[in-house]
């Protein structure tokens, strides 16, 4: 799902967003209408903030998200 429908889905969404991750309204604007590329690192959060509802994938689809994904693994 795109980052836009899931927040458009349900009303409350963007505010427990910006709270959740600790950003600004101006940030999530951009992120929503693709202004700005989203970093790995909030990729990653998005994702696991959403209940994987927003992938990796549907967010940055240029990046190899099983490599990336993968090295974050190991990392841990």
């Amino acid at each position: 799902m795109k980052l836009r429908d899931y927040l458009n889905n349900k009303k409350g969404r963007s505010k427990r967003l910006i709270e959740g991750l600790g950003i600004s309204r101006v940030s999530l604007w951009q992120w929503k209408n693709e202004h700005v590329k989203i970093s790995i690192e909030r990729c990653l959060e998005i994702e696991k903030f959403t209940a994987g509802k927003v992938t990796c994938e549907e967010l940055r689809p240029e990046l190899d998200w099983v490599l990336i994904k993968n090295d974050y693994a190991t990392d841990i």
